[in-house]
């Protein structure tokens, strides 16, 4: 029987490693089991209520965060009992990625389709996903509690759609597009479904006339496709000569080379960066020397450039409970494991260099007035490449994270 109770004991399995240094800053570590108990009892009280909520922008959508630990704690346990109860697990990047190198290796043919859930979080019924968890009869009580008066809120009742930010979303957009998974996946020509939020990708033996609109018959009524994103690729061998196919998918570009090809071979696949992912790191690292520039902090530059050519340690991932568990890391190697190719690595390094030195533009002014060069060129130890193929760990704090994404 799995317990649904925010009892003390199963708050305590939630907590992170970072709970402590955020949250408990002003009490003694002996303290910490008897604070979640008094939080536990505030959450099981009937009168619970959320307190305040901040709001910020995240590529430009809107992302709620929570301010009281209890209000935490409380969404935690609701979410994980949502997760526990409907076997609700969000898709592996790295697991949809290395399947879809092994489809596009095989030398068969076959149709691709890629497909892109327009404004998703904002567009999905909550409502419709409310009443499933409140008509439920393994769902607890105090579980559909919290959770209608989460939704209850003022800044929350009025809107459409699920607030970005929080884990209880992430599990109810799941729920909510359980049954188009479903759909897709028991289409006959369909054999590799994935979807990770809300970028899909289908592989089908067969072409399926106005995709859109036949996949767009399985989605929930107010979803809708972002039609500039969605593709049709043909992957067949080509007796004539080698044809190209290229597209991106989860932050990587893929490049399909179809020819003459034997049963018995691959097809050649070239795996890169998306430029959209490229860009963005020439721009962090642009805008890290601007606000060098305002600010004259060069070890909060350090840190930056640090930051992005290595890889971070995501404490958030690994629970108290869980002392046997491996941190999960963020970055150049991680994030992108998958490349087969050192190129752009090198050139990001280039940029990275080129940047640092420029005499040209505003930025370069501003660089060669400030005449730090011998400090500036202590940052070209920092590379891209090297982040990669050593795999090079760092950690910095909750609060140093915040203070290096802050200009970006």
């Amino acid at each position: 029987m799995l317990d649904q109770t925010f009892s003390p004991r199963n708050l305590l399995r939630l907590l992170y490693k970072e709970d402590p240094k955020k949250f408990l800053r002003n009490i003694d570590r002996e303290d910490y089991e008897s604070e979640i108990i008094r939080l536990s009892k505030i959450i099981n009280d009937d009168k619970f209520n959320f307190g305040r909520f901040s709001f910020a922008r995240i590529n430009n959508k809107k992302v709620i965060i929570p301010n009281e630990f209890k209000d935490i704690l409380a969404l935690r346990k609701a979410n994980d009992n949502l997760k526990r109860i409907y076997g609700v697990r969000q898709s592996d990047r790295n697991d949809i990625v290395r399947h879809v190198i092994c489809m596009l290796e095989e030398p068969v043919p076959f149709f691709l389709y890629k497909l892109d859930i327009k404004d998703f979080y904002e567009s999905i019924n909550k409502n419709k996903i409310l009443e499933k968890i409140t008509r439920s009869s393994i769902v607890s009580y105090k579980t559909k509690r919290l959770i209608k008066r989460f939704f209850e809120l003022s800044h929350l009742s009025t809107e459409s759609g699920l607030p970005r930010g929080i884990g209880l979303s992430a599990t109810m957009a799941e729920l909510y597009l359980e049954e188009f998974d479903d759909n897709v996946k028991r289409t006959k020509s369909v054999f590799y479904y994935a979807r990770y939020v809300d970028d899909i990708i289908i592989f089908t033996c067969e072409k399926i006339n106005d995709f859109q609109n036949f996949f767009k018959g399985f989605l929930p009524d107010n979803l809708d496709f972002n039609i500039s994103k969605c593709r049709e690729i043909d992957i067949h061998n080509n007796e004539k000569g080698m044809v190209a196919n290229e597209f991106n998918y989860l932050g990587y570009c893929f490049c399909v080379r179809s020819g003459k090809i034997k049963a018995s071979d691959k097809r050649d696949v070239k795996v890169t960066i998306s430029k959209k992912k490229i860009l963005k790191l020439k721009r962090k690292i642009v805008l890290s020397l601007k606000d060098y520039c305002n600010t004259n902090n060069f070890a909060l530059l350090e840190k930056r450039i640090k930051f992005l050519t290595s890889n971070v340690i995501l404490e958030k991932a690994k629970k108290v409970s869980d002392e046997e568990s491996s941190p999960l890391y963020s970055g150049v190697y991680y994030n992108y494991l998958h490349i087969r190719s050192y190129d752009q690595l090198k050139i990001l390094d280039l940029f990275k260099n080129k940047m640092l030195f420029s005499c040209r533009g505003s930025l370069g002014s501003q660089l060669i007035i400030k005449g730090d060069r011998g400090l500036l060129r202590s940052l070209r130890k920092y590379s891209f490449l090297s982040g990669f193929n050593n795999r090079r760990k760092v950690s910095f704090t909750f609060k140093e994270i915040n203070d290096i994404r802050r200009c970006w």
